[in-house]
């Protein structure tokens, strides 16, 4: 997991071939003014995409751990405040559910280890070792989540 300032995304490039592609495509568009739903970055979609969301946060006991394998998840705080838990994959023997490849998709009955406050100008980019149990608080959050195909 890494937790840093939108302006700083770049410096990341060198970990995964699609994220520069992902950093020009945040720097020419106006994030804020982005409609809601989906957006294609790279490969028509499937190397790289954005979604856009206005999202209700929730109680902590009303979230759980998910976790992807396909793809790394980088999600921006547009405005809002977005409590994010986190925990380790391998420190998740047996609690984990079946793995859902349609949706890259799985879910974990643990309890974070950490807690990550995200507000306007934040992200945090969650690789698939990391189980992640976004939207905690109160309020409403408007975030952006880039989804980048990830190859061991």
């Amino acid at each position: 997991m890494i937790i840093d300032t939108l302006d700083r995304l770049t410096f990341y490039s060198p970990l995964n071939p699609l994220l520069p592609v992902v950093c020009d495509f945040l720097a020419t568009h106006d994030l804020d003014s982005l409609a809601e739903g989906w957006h294609p970055i790279a490969g028509e979609g499937e190397e790289a995409y954005l979604m856009v969301a206005t999202e209700n946060c929730r109680p902590e006991e009303d979230a759980e751990l998910e976790g992807h394998r396909k793809y790394i998840d980088i999600q921006i705080c547009l405005a809002g405040h977005d409590r994010v838990g986190w925990r380790s994959l391998g420190d998740c023997p047996g609690c984990l559910t079946e793995y859902e490849p349609e949706d890259d998709l799985l879910f974990c009955n643990e309890k974070p280890t950490q807690w990550v406050d995200l507000t306007a100008g934040l992200f945090v980019m969650l690789f698939p070792d990391d189980l992640h149990k976004p939207l905690v608080g109160e309020g409403q959050v408007k975030k952006l989540v880039v989804k980048i195909l990830h190859e061991d």
